[in-house]
Parts: C-alpha cells; structure tokens; sequence
C-alpha cells in the first residue's frame, strides 16, 4: 500500500504523513506555519518539494483540499523513480491525471507569465483509495 503525504496542514488530515511547505525551495514565498502554511507564487516562480517514498502504486495529486487558495491555475509538475536518486534524475511530466509511481515521487509548482498563485490548504499525494476525489 502506497504512503499519502499531506504538506501544509498537520491536524484533522486523513493522510498517513503529513510534511511541511517549507521543506521545498525555488522562487516562491511559504508564509505563516502549522495549519496555516500557504505557498504563494507570482510570475514566473516555481516551487520544487523533497521526494519522498510514496510506494509502487497509483498516485494522484491534489491541493486545497482542507482550505481554500486563490490565484491563476498553476502547472503541477512531478517526477517518479525506483529510489530517490533515479527519481531525482527524471524528466519533468505535467501532471494532468494520476499516474504510476515507480516508488519515489517529487512534486513542483510553476506559474508562468504575470500571474499570481496561492496554494493554502494542504498538497496531497496519494492513492485515491478512500478520500480524494478528482
């Protein structure tokens, strides 16, 4: 069974881990903490999230799930590998739909142009099997 990660909220998920907005690095902004995190990217900023061992299952991507953001729509990107290092090395894939992790998975926000992006109430990754819906 797949492990789900929830980033950005910490109580009252029914994710099994939960992580930080703030342990990702790019151009964007992660302001306020805890329950409170909202990551906010304008023109042409990017946000690119640790991997983490998601499993060998189907993953879907989801955000503001436990609130609500605000903005232009954002570029999800992800990338997926064996084991952290191969997962590391891959291509960007614009994520459109859920797809088959290999194991390891890493997420990215983008935004391009002039627009403004704030994702506050919780990123997810997960398997879809009992509370996400698309």
């Amino acid at each position: 069974m797949a492990t789900s990660w929830c980033w950005g909220r910490d109580a009252g998920v029914s994710q099994n881990e939960t992580a930080d907005l703030s342990e990702g690095s790019g151009s964007g902004i992660v302001s306020d903490s805890g329950d409170e995190e909202v990551l906010t990217l304008i023109g042409n900023e990017d946000w690119t999230l640790p991997s983490k061992n998601f499993g060998v299952a189907q993953a879907m991507i989801k955000y503001d799930e436990y609130d609500t953001g605000s903005g232009a729509k954002e570029i999800i990107e992800y990338r997926t590998g064996v084991d952290q290092e191969a997962c590391e090395l891959e291509a960007w894939v614009e994520y459109t739909d859920s797809f088959w992790s290999l194991g390891w998975v890493q997420i990215r926000f983008r935004v391009e142009g002039n627009l403004a992006l704030s994702i506050g109430g919780a990123l997810l990754l997960d398997d879809g099997s009992d509370h996400l819906k698309l």
